[in-house]
């Protein structure tokens, strides 16, 4: 067997070779030093500063040295080296041949991510640049660099998800106090860093309270945003553009009644420092009367119901009655495509005439609804008197047997009840969560157990949560019928056998369910050109017939209104005038 001659490894001489390849033989060693501290603090700050002199004397020291460098991030977490602009320009500068060698006071200075502080030293090392580690004695251009430094970086990375643990439980006991965690000021508010609380801003409290009332008096988000803009007031971090989010965020904080809501949202994981909603994965903190309001609490809750009662705008309650907030147009969300199943939304052109639209055809184009037309707001408007006189001039007493059972169908709800025991069940789960956290907190349960059973309570309390929004919708509802209805019941009898002369929003809001616009021939085609009035079930004594549809149409006629109407020829499109739109008139099921 041949005699092997085992030529050890020289680490120093390899480095000395690559360096030598990146610059040229014969020159001094270029030296740089990464410095860094994560707080500001004093004491912090003079240790960063006792790093920065060290290195400068540990570099100009050595006669084979020259300086390449001291590159010093102050203040900043060392959890992420995307976040260190002086790191990353320490990077760069080695990855284009200007260092040859960086020193670190030690490992976790560098970083505290296994990943980061891994992907980097290869990377260096890759490129020749070796990387020495004062307090741990490690170059990583020796051969044990690689497994020693994988160890130390995942016991720093530890060491940081252990802080974070500690950092939480400390958050969460002073949340439980009642305490102000950062600076959680917003819009109209201004953090008083003497008094460690937030104080009210009056120039932003204007604009707040002016959000508030423009809300309440029924102008919708755009509308406001529109106005803020006009007015050339700016949002809290100083943009000119009012997005709808941007205004309904102000409308939802409880911070302009003088509440504080903590542990809106979570860090996922203390690496990445990733933070989302908290919906129920961890506990909220919920302390009234924290601070001085904007506005007050009847405000705040009447915007907040037009905010639900909008986000539920296309749900119909048990007894037909569709949720219809806007107070400016009494056909908001009444209208439905016949084509697309999408709503119409109203247009103005030339600041006259309004007429209702498609959404697919004015958001998308025509490729999302080709057939879609604009229908005058006044003949809209005509339709329905002429079908409302239609169907309560065929029976004596119709409008007052809807009535009676309108009414009927408002008494039999019972949603105080609803309401009472809803919010029996969310206290109860409420006091379940405390619990869990104080036998958590004084860790009589593990971490697993813990996230297993409020998971499970989170869950029952989403249902909770969903099914009071649901029993103040119909609540809200319910008080707009009673008003609503009250009054048609007047019109009704005033006017006796007569018709109904003029569009009266009362009227339409109790009793259409729904304009359905356009309709699908039986060949295939589709007129634009049809509005099918569907009045609320009840609404008479035909019978609504079985099948696909949830309606029965009892008349059918045409109606007055001049428009044109492009017709397709071999030779083109012609444009027609037509002098007729037909009307539908139908009794939901």
């Amino acid at each position: 067997m041949p005699e092997v001659k085992i030529i050890k490894a020289d680490p120093e001489r390899a480095a000395e070779i690559r360096s030598a390849k990146n610059g040229g033989r014969g020159r001094k060693m270029r030296v740089a030093a990464y410095c860094r501290v994560s707080t500001d603090a004093a004491e912090q700050k003079e240790s960063f500063e006792s790093q920065v002199t060290y290195y400068k004397g540990q570099i100009d020291g050595n006669p084979d040295w020259e300086s390449a460098g001291i590159y010093a991030d102050e203040g900043i977490s060392g959890t992420q080296a995307k976040k260190r602009p002086e790191f990353m320009r320490m990077i760069g500068d080695a990855m284009s041949g200007k260092i040859d060698m960086i020193l670190v006071k030690s490992l976790s200075r560098f970083a505290r991510n296994t990943v980061d502080a891994l992907n980097y030293i290869r990377m260096l090392k890759d490129k020749g640049v070796n990387v020495r580690f004062e307090e741990e004695k490690i170059d990583t251009m020796s051969q044990k660099g690689d497994f020693t430094i994988t160890i130390l970086s995942s016991v720093a990375q530890q060491e940081v998800q252990n802080t974070s643990e500690h950092v939480k439980r400390g958050l969460s006991m002073k949340a439980q106090q009642g305490l102000l965690i950062g600076n959680a000021s917003c819009l109209g508010y201004a953090y008083d860093p003497t008094k460690k609380e937030i104080v009210i801003d009056e120039k932003e409290a204007e604009i707040v309270r002016y959000i508030f009332r423009r809300y309440v008096e029924g102008a919708g988000t755009t509308v406001i945003g529109h106005e803020l803009e006009d007015k050339g007031w700016k949002t809290k971090k100083g943009y000119s553009h009012w997005g709808d989010t941007t205004i309904l965020g102000v409308i939802s904080n409880e911070k302009y009644v003088g509440d504080l809501l903590q542990g809106k949202t979570y860090t996922t994981d203390p690496i990445s420092h990733h933070r989302i909603r908290n919906n129920g994965e961890g506990a909220k903190y919920y302390v009234s009367d924290h601070h001085e309001p904007i506005i007050d609490r009847e405000t705040f809750q009447k915007a907040n119901e037009i905010r639900k009662k909008r986000s539920y705008s296309r749900i119909l309650t048990e007894d037909g009655n569709r949720v219809r907030c806007s107070r400016e147009y009494p056909l908001s969300s009444a209208i439905e495509c016949a084509n697309c199943h999408r709503r119409f939304s109203r247009r103005v052109f030339n600041k006259k005439n309004p007429v209702w639209q498609c959404l697919g055809f004015f958001k998308h184009g025509k490729e999302s609804c080709p057939f879609s037309k604009a229908i005058s707001e006044k003949a809209i408007y005509d339709g329905f008197v002429a079908s409302y006189n239609k169907l309560v001039s065929s029976g004596e007493s119709i409008a007052e047997e809807f009535i009676a059972r309108s009414k009927d169908s408002i008494a039999i709800r019972g949603l105080s009840d609803k309401a009472a025991k809803n919010a029996s069940a969310i206290k109860m789960v409420k006091d379940k969560q405390e619990r869990l956290l104080a036998v958590y907190m004084g860790g009589d349960v593990s971490q697993d157990a813990y996230q297993k059973s409020y998971r499970a309570l989170s869950a029952e309390m989403s249902k909770l949560t969903e099914e009071k929004s649901r029993i103040e919708l119909a609540a809200s509802q319910e008080s707009d019928i009673a008003v609503k209805l009250a009054s048609f019941a007047s019109n009704a009898r005033s006017l006796g056998s007569r018709p109904l002369r003029d569009f009266d929003p009362d009227t339409f809001n109790v009793c259409i369910e729904k304009i359905i616009a356009g309709e699908k021939k039986d060949d295939g085609s589709f007129d634009p050109f049809v509005l099918t009035y569907v009045f609320k079930k009840g609404f008479g004594k035909w019978k609504v017939l079985g099948g696909k549809l949830k309606y029965s149409v009892v008349y059918s006629f045409p109606m007055y209104w001049r428009h044109f109407v492009f017709l397709e020829t071999k030779h083109g499109k012609r444009k027609e005038l037509h002098d007729t739109l037909m009307i539908k008139v139908a009794i939901g099921a």
